[in-house]
C-alpha cells in the first residue's frame, strides 16, 4: 500500500502505526475465558486479566493471532502471559478445559459456536 501497488489492505490488530495510513475498524469481537463446568471459577460472572495469572492457562502458541491479541492486552495492563500448555489445535484446548486441566481465552463467537458433540 505504501508503494502504491494496492489500494486497500486488511489486517488484524495490532496495526502498524504510520501517519500515511488510515485505519478503519471492520469488525470487533470480544474474548471470553472458557473454564470447565466443574471448575470453582465456573460460577463467576467475570474473571479479570490479573486473576488469569493465578490460573493454569492453556493457550494457542505465541505465533497464533489470538495469542498475539491476548499477549498485547496483558502487556497493556502490565501483565505477562505464561501458559502451562500451548497447542495449536482448538480441539485440544477445549478438551483440556473440559477436563479441568486449565482455562483458555478465545473469541466469544468461537466459544459460542463450539459444539462438543462434533468432536
Amino acid at each position: 500500500m505504501l508503494e502504491g501497488s494496492i489500494d486497500i489492505g486488511f489486517t488484524a490488530v495490532p496495526v502498524m502505526e504510520d501517519s500515511r495510513l488510515v485505519h478503519l475498524p471492520l469488525y470487533t469481537e470480544s474474548f471470553s475465558v472458557a473454564v470447565s463446568i466443574t471448575s470453582e471459577w465456573a460460577e463467576r460472572p467475570h474473571i479479570s486479566m490479573k486473576e488469569l495469572q493465578e490460573l493454569s492457562l492453556v493457550l494457542f502458541p505465541g505465533r497464533h493471532q489470538c495469542r498475539k491479541l491476548i499477549n498485547s492486552c496483558c502487556e497493556d495492563q502490565g501483565l505477562v502471559v505464561n501458559p502451562d500448555i500451548e497447542t495449536s489445535a482448538m480441539i485440544s484446548l477445549m478438551r483440556l478445559v473440559k477436563s479441568n486441566i486449565g482455562v483458555t481465552v478465545l473469541p466469544t463467537p468461537l466459544l459460542r459456536s463450539w459444539d462438543e458433540r462434533l468432536y
